[in-house]
């Protein structure tokens, strides 16, 4: 059922994690979802702030990545200012 919810969502926001979690992240990477992982113990940590694998999903956003956080304003500010160039992306990818 995660899964159908990922496949669905504008964007994932992980904290932490484990096997789960990595699945969750790889099954939105995969989707050209935003990625947002907070900077803590667990998958999150360790995948935020680089892209999950070396594909260009997008053309027109160059700094494709999983996106680090430490805040949940920084959650916030990151939807408000790349949540639209997302869902434009994934209209128009490949």
């Amino acid at each position: 059922a995660r899964n159908v919810l990922i496949a669905h969502a504008d964007a994932l926001i992980a904290i932490g994690g484990g096997a789960g979690t990595l699945s969750e992240i790889a099954l939105a990477w995969v989707h050209g979802r935003l990625v947002v992982a907070f900077r803590l113990p667990g998958w999150s940590g360790r995948l935020a702030d680089a892209p999950l694998d070396d594909r260009r999903r997008f053309g027109n956003i160059l700094d494709d990545r999983v996106f680090g956080v430490d805040t949940a304003a920084e959650v916030v500010d990151l939807l408000r200012t790349r949540l639209a160039s997302y869902l434009t992306a994934a209209d128009i990818s490949v």
